[in-house]
């Protein structure tokens, strides 16, 4: 009897632990399921996130490019309506001058005596010497503004490049009595694009006769050299200026002219370009000034060793 029930416990225990084992056999399994359920809803989790992250960078790239089509399409707009401005005042009046002063001297040529053709030839000269610079600021301005410009570095012989833009002014300097001189040392050659040096000269040197009365003094002169550097100066002993107009002449976020001390009209782009110029040869442009006085614009240029 003891041996039939012994062996009815053994076959109980048996069954019983067959079935634990089967339990954890199945809990085992659907672990193994859910793990590896869990780790494809990560896989796919991950996959979003870097589709999302894809979708927000190309968001974040087109709305980077929209603000900076705005901000390139503001520019053009400014730049547009300023140099329509410039055109419709400072270029129109002056050709619509020189046009109606050579119908004049057509029309009564023989009853102009040869001082005055002459006296009105140097009229229409110098004022189309003016509009010339003029037109040539805006090409400029508009190369700049839409990043065409392009630099190109050479040496530069700085005294020839100076008289060069003196001749160009030496006519207006003599009808208002003023001494232009080039005091640049003739040895001096500097590294540089002679076309955009030449603007800047010429800007300086026109803007400075402007703003200088009878009997004054124009000098372009260098005031130190080192080893690999020298400064630059164009001074005038004209009106002068406050430190308010300093300030507003060189920031380039204000557009500021002045008439001359002979009414000269001003398009305010001749220092902006000047200034932008010079910053292409990592310089900037410095303005001493005192009204009364005079002022000195100086900038730094690489010397050709």
């Amino acid at each position: 009897m003891n041996n039939f029930f012994s062996e009815w416990i053994n076959y109980y225990i048996l069954i019983a632990l067959a079935l634990v084992l089967a339990v954890i056999y199945s809990y085992w399994v659907r672990r193994e399921k859910l793990l590896v359920k869990h780790g494809d809803l990560i896989r796919e989790l991950q996959l979003k996130e870097r589709k999302l992250n894809e979708l927000y960078s190309v968001q974040e790239e087109r709305n980077i490019s929209l603000e900076s089509s705005k901000t390139k399409l503001e520019k053009v707009n400014f730049t547009n309506n300023k140099l329509l401005s410039i055109m419709a005042h400072d270029v129109k009046g002056p050709l619509k001058f020189m046009a109606n002063l050579a119908l004049l001297m057509k029309n009564n040529y023989d009853l102009l005596s040869e001082e005055e053709r002459l006296e009105n030839l140097e009229i229409i000269s110098t004022t189309g010497n003016k509009v010339f610079e003029l037109v040539q600021n805006m090409l400029q301005w508009t190369k700049i503004q839409s990043e065409t410009l392009v630099m190109q570095k050479d040496p530069v012989h700085l005294n020839g490049l100076v008289q060069e833009k003196i001749d160009l002014f030496k006519s207006g300097a003599k009808g208002k009595e003023i001494d232009l001189l080039n005091d640049i040392d003739d040895s001096i050659y500097i590294w540089g694009d002679v076309t955009m040096l030449g603007l800047v000269f010429q800007n300086l040197i026109s803007n400075a006769l402007k703003f200088t009365r009878k009997g004054g003094v124009v000098r372009v002169f260098t005031t130190y050299t080192l080893e690999d550097v020298v400064e630059v100066a164009v001074s005038d002993t004209g009106i002068g200026m406050t430190v308010l107009e300093v300030e507003k002449l060189t920031n380039k976020n204000i557009h500021h002219t002045t008439s001359g001390t002979s009414e000269e009209p001003g398009s305010g782009l001749g220092m902006m370009v000047a200034q932008e110029m010079i910053g292409y040869h990592d310089s900037r442009i410095f303005v001493e000034s005192a009204i009364g006085i005079g002022t000195r614009f100086t900038f730094v240029l690489q010397l050709v060793n």
